[in-house]
């Protein structure tokens, strides 16, 4: 996220949250290579430099392991999706404008070329989608997306959506119209919204933690 002011870490914080924001291999903060390590590796060393975080939070800090959540938008949300087919650690999961489909959103995207030059051959896009391993997901989620999302398409939510309903998972999909990708952002969604998606995900996390 940078070096910058991010509401819902504070307003979680506020609400008696320890929050972990890494910077887990593939961000950006560390130069080229550090950057680069993601590439054909979506799910692999960065999950890893993740759960090392919270490992560390834990042995460290006064946290509780047994009461863990997790979120995030974009990529956070596709690591959101993916870490919960991966591990039951957390115990609630809230996923914004998430990627589930690496082949199918890649099609869809504005950034074709960018999903196809990430991860570069479709067994491995198809290895490293959360909708591939979508019977190991027990955590509840909560799917926010924004409907007018050309960067991780909306069908990305619903197809997860509908995979965990048919399954009698626990999971909510709620869509925002007349909103893009950057939904966070003040100049982009409402005030409406963005007080929306906080409550949601306070309630979610309160509800499940």
């Amino acid at each position: 996220m940078g070096d910058s002011y991010v509401h819902e870490f504070q307003v979680l914080a506020g609400r008696g949250y320890a929050v972990l924001a890494p910077n887990p291999r593939g961000s950006a903060g560390y130069g080229e290579e550090f950057c680069r390590a993601v590439l054909n590796d979506w799910g692999g060393a960065d999950f890893a430099d993740l759960m090392a975080g919270a490992n560390a939070m834990i042995a460290n800090e006064p946290i509780d392991g047994e009461r863990l959540g997790i979120g995030g938008i974009s990529y956070g949300g596709y690591m959101t999706n993916w870490a919960i087919t991966q591990t039951g650690r957390f115990k609630a999961a809230v996923s914004r404008n998430g990627i589930s489909d690496i082949t199918h959103a890649g099609m869809l995207s504005d950034q074709t070329l960018w999903f196809n030059l990430s991860l570069t051959s479709p067994e491995l896009q198809h290895e490293r989608s959360p909708l591939t391993y979508v019977e190991r997901i027990t955590t509840p989620l909560l799917l926010l997306h924004a409907e007018n999302d050309l960067r991780c398409p909306t069908s990305e939510s619903i197809q997860l959506f509908v995979q965990l309903r048919k399954r009698k998972q626990m999971v909510q999909l709620v869509c925002y119209p007349n909103t893009s990708h950057l939904m966070d952002w003040p100049a982009v969604g409402t005030p409406r919204q963005r007080l929306d998606r906080l409550r949601r995900t306070i309630a979610w996390f309160e509800h499940f933690l």
